[in-house]
């Protein structure tokens, strides 16, 4: 009797320390698997993995999703948008600590950023870029997926003592619901804004800082949006920011918000 009460007791204390002690001993999860290669592996043939469908009303929307665990989102947390609240467009959305970025399919031949042309010129009071195609050769030029600002543009200043330069992005934005959208160009010297070659902010003046907006009414669809700056001398600074729109943007814009198109 004493032999069994003994063995039970062990077992007991055996399960309790595999109990407390199995995610320790064995931090993968395998489903399908019993040799997990990863934190989760899932092994499956014939079924899909189902993200969690949500309705969001903007891309700032921080209500219809929330940290169980309280506080604000976790930066990379993974929905699917129905389409069926005010985001209008369907699809995967990721939060990247400020906002929902849609994450975008290279299957069309898009990749999310922009192109950007840059040009080491005399100072220059308003340079004439009417026809690009008879700007002088570009002095750097490439990929850029940073905020249209000062703040995180040094690359593409090729001057190399930040005078008599002008820089120019491009990329296509999806608008997502058709309605007015404000830009708001902030510049020390010019700046301006072309939406599908129509001018849009005009800002292209040798001027302290200052700030010029415009607002225009787009369809849902794509559009293809032309930044330009330029700098004669002296202090030098832009920014371009969203105003109200419908489609929830807000701050400054960033160009892994728009696709180059191939």
């Amino acid at each position: 009797m004493k032999t069994t009460k003994l063995l039970k007791s062990c077992i007991a204390l055996a399960v309790c320390f595999l109990f407390f002690n199995l995610p320790k001993i064995h931090a993968q999860v395998g489903i399908g698997t019993n040799t997990p290669e990863g934190v989760l592996d899932i092994t499956n043939t014939s079924n899909g993995l189902l993200i969690p469908r949500v309705s969001l009303s903007s891309l700032t929307d921080t209500t219809t999703v929330q940290n169980p665990n309280g506080g604000s989102l976790a930066v990379s947390t993974l929905v699917y948008n129905d389409g069926t609240g005010g985001l209008g467009q369907s699809g995967f959305y990721y939060w990247d600590g400020a906002q929902w970025s849609l994450l975008r399919s290279n299957g069309d031949g898009s990749i999310s950023g922009m192109q950007f042309f840059s040009f080491d010129i005399a100072n220059t009071a308003q340079p004439d870029i009417d026809n690009p195609r008879e700007l002088a050769t570009p002095d750097l030029s490439g990929f850029y997926s940073g905020d249209l600002a000062t703040t995180s543009f040094g690359t593409t200043d090729p001057s190399g003592n930040g005078e008599g330069f002008i820089v120019y992005f491009r990329g296509v934005y999806q608008v997502q619901n058709s309605g007015d959208f404000t830009f708001s160009l902030t510049s020390d010297d010019g700046s301006r804004l072309y939406i599908d070659d129509m001018l849009i902010v005009e800002s292209w003046f040798d001027q302290s800082s200052t700030t010029r907006n415009n607002t225009i009414n787009l369809a849902a669809g794509k559009h293809r949006f032309e930044f330009w700056y330029y700098e004669n001398s002296g202090a030098n600074s832009f920014s371009f920011q969203w105003g109200t729109n419908p489609d929830g943007n807000t701050g400054v814009i960033a160009a892994s918000q728009f696709t180059i198109e191939q």
